[in-house]
């Protein structure tokens, strides 16, 4: 369990003026100002490429025909997030996993890799709720990208998103230990949302860049459509407990929104975290009810992400998936 000291640092840190203003991604692209304009060919890679023989963590050669970002210019994160504990069997989980398998609490955080809203969450008070609950082993987090749109079924801020998702998936699946060093690094360095940047280069890149082993293996995968059902799974879930803004955090049957009101997330994420670390639990509780009960607060006005306005500016991303399809068994 966190410590007082850490925990009035997250409240502190968190204070309605920090995030207060953002909302979430709730659009499809087409919705968004600007966002042909800027785009280019989902694999058409973007500035100068060479290809050279490379090498992945692994030792494995690779061929590889990335663009030209280069490592030095990848900002690469050393916060608690990057260097999260991942459960001890990995393989267990579907979904990409920070924290312990006995933790009494799991959090499941709905989010899009070209979402900034998801960005900033997870460059900022993310980081937070790492140090105060999952290093302790209080609570563990799972993260479900969410690349297509619930009703319509159209990706959600561009027809890369999916391709994001299922970079996301391999990784997980092909090397767990880098999983959330690659999540950290992405979301640093995320380019705009306008722009059609989840080419299979540029993702290799950013695993070349946070030293996540078996790239080509990885490379592979994303030529075929092995994670298409998982990403599909999650597009399901999310329609079903209603999540349709990202990011949400859904724990123990409440949907918070960090990105609405980051003081009011903390306050409730503690709340359960305590009740369930001082009450005794059943470990692993999880959010399969699909409940959106807010408990005994009242939870903020989330106006300003909801599906209603198209403008990226009030949201513009909201479901899709991350499930691994060799782990369909495990998915619902």
């Amino acid at each position: 369990m966190a410590t007082d000291r850490t925990r009035r640092r997250l409240l502190q840190s968190v204070g309605v003026g920090v995030l207060g203003g953002l909302a979430g991604c709730a659009t499809a692209v087409r919705d968004i100002p600007g966002a042909n304009e800027t785009s280019t060919p989902a694999d058409a890679p973007t500035n100068a490429t060479s290809t050279t023989p490379a090498t992945d963590a692994s030792g494995q050669s690779e061929t590889t025909n990335e663009t030209t970002l280069r490592t030095a210019d990848v900002e690469r994160p050393t916060n608690a997030v990057a260097s999260a504990s991942i459960p001890a069997r990995p393989g267990t989980h579907a979904y990409a996993t920070m924290g312990s398998n006995d933790a009494p609490v799991t959090a499941t955080l709905y989010g899009n890799w070209k979402c900034p809203y998801t960005r900033d969450f997870v460059t900022g008070q993310l980081d937070d709720f790492v140090t105060a609950y999952v290093e302790p082993g209080a609570l563990a987090i799972e993260f479900r990208a969410v690349a297509y749109h619930p009703t319509t079924g159209k990706p959600y801020l561009g027809p890369d998103a999916p391709r994001a998702t299922e970079a996301g998936l391999a990784v997980w699946n092909a090397a767990p230990g880098s999983f959330w060093s690659y999540f950290a690094a992405v979301f640093a360095n995320q380019p705009s949302e306008h722009d059609q940047w989840a080419t299979t280069d540029r993702l290799v890149a950013f695993m070349r860049a946070a030293d996540v082993a078996h790239r080509r293996q990885i490379r592979r995968r994303l030529q075929t459509d092995a994670y298409a059902a998982a990403v599909a799974a999650t597009t399901t879930r999310a329609k079903r407990l209603g999540v349709t803004t990202v990011p949400r955090l859904v724990v123990d049957g409440e949907h918070l929104a960090p990105t609405v009101d980051p003081a009011y997330a903390a306050r409730r994420l503690e709340r359960i975290v305590d009740a369930a670390t001082t009450n005794g639990s059943p470990s692993n509780r999880t959010v399969s009810n699909g409940s959106t009960t807010n408990g005994s607060s009242s939870p903020p006005s989330t106006t300003n992400g909801s599906v209603a306005n198209g403008s990226v500016s009030n949201g513009s991303v909201a479901n899709g998936s991350t499930t691994n399809s060799s782990t369909a068994s495990r998915q619902s």
